[in-house]
């Protein structure tokens, strides 16, 4: 679904929403946009089957399909890039990524949507980091690990109240191993 371009800039920004270290790894080496890609392009991205209407907002035109926002979103983060560095998003050194996401999380950039758009990528990001990995997303189970999830199929009732590194007591299991088992 993503162009290539659109790849480039989406990996890059994932990447400073959570970069990698000793914990865990970065947002793209988990997969995160695989899996968003992957929501682009099924049923979710076109826009069918919402279970609520949209929220009216002013600021981003409401016949807007999730792919067509990420595709719009991802351009005019390029754009805003050129502007101040003369360069794509993803071409920015990370200090500079950092600063202009800065700027559009405290709405210092007069654009009239770009703020969603980052909100809506932060919350797409939080997804596919800590989702199943048969979504496409937390690849190895990286964000699980990195919080002590164990993964599905636990009765979880004999840790409740305890501070127990749960992820070294019962080994990490996914959707995908269950399936198997048929």
């Amino acid at each position: 679904m993503l162009t290539a371009k659109e790849h480039a800039c989406l990996a890059a920004l994932v990447d400073c929403l959570i970069p990698a270290d000793a914990i865990g790894p970065s947002a793209s080496d988990a997969g995160v946009v695989a899996f968003i890609d992957g929501q682009l392009g099924g049923d979710y991205g076109a826009g069918k089957g919402t279970y609520l209407p949209a929220e009216p907002d002013a600021d981003i035109p409401g016949d807007w399909s999730p792919r067509t926002f990420y595709s719009k979103g991802l351009a005019a983060l390029d754009e805003l890039a050129r502007q101040s560095a003369g360069c794509d998003f993803a071409q920015l050194d990370p200090g500079d990524r950092h600063e202009l996401l800065s700027a559009i999380e405290r709405k210092a950039i007069a654009h009239p949507w770009i703020a969603h758009f980052l909100d809506q990528a932060i919350q797409s990001t939080m997804e596919g980091y800590f989702s199943d990995p048969i979504h496409g997303g937390n690849r190895n189970a990286g964000g699980w690990k990195m919080v002590g999830f164990p993964g599905c199929g636990h009765d979880y009732r004999s840790f409740v109240g305890k501070n127990l590194p749960v992820a070294q007591l019962v080994p990490i299991q996914t959707i995908a191993d269950f399936r198997d088992r048929t």
